[in-house]
């Protein structure tokens, strides 16, 4: 096994495994019919699918469900993000900073969302035609959505 994807499952385990995130209240929206975070206090006690040990399918689906959330998460902070900024920006338009940076703000985003789609080629080219294939896609996204949210955290930080 290779070590991208040795550190990409084990960052998965990790995660899923601690629930220690500051958005651990959010894990219950991710609670399905289907699926279900692993809480520490009731371990494996509502779980459906095992995304340590269990199949490459349960697995895969345990990879897509953290990356959704993940993606949820981003989405909040962006909308945050751009909702103080046009606030401020109203406040005070003729601060050319603010302007600027919610300009290149937008700008980053976009490219963002090209090195993010990038990287998920490189991983899927590498992985081509594999049973692996859906969870190291997903991984990669969750790796790079999760820097992305620590990003735009630090911009937000900034502001308060």
């Amino acid at each position: 096994m290779n070590y991208f994807l040795y550190a990409t499952i084990i960052i998965l385990f990790i995660s899923c495994q601690n629930n220690t995130r500051p958005q651990q209240d959010d894990l219950k929206k991710l609670q399905s019919e289907n699926y279900q975070v692993q809480n520490s206090d009731e371990q494996n006690k509502y779980r459906v699918f095992d995304c340590y040990n269990g199949s490459q399918n349960e697995m895969n689906l345990c990879a897509r469900q953290e990356y959704n959330y993940l993606d949820s998460i981003l989405n909040q902070k962006h909308n945050e993000l751009i909702s103080m900024l046009n606030t401020r920006i109203a406040e005070d338009s003729e601060n050319q900073n603010l302007i600027s940076l919610k300009d290149r703000y937008l700008a980053a985003q976009k490219q963002w969302i090209i090195l993010k789609n990038n990287n998920v080629s490189v991983v899927r080219e590498k992985y081509q035609n594999g049973s692996i294939l859906p969870m190291a896609t997903d991984l990669q996204k969750s790796m790079d959505t999760r820097n992305r949210i620590d990003f735009i955290d630090m911009i937000l930080e900034g502001f308060q």
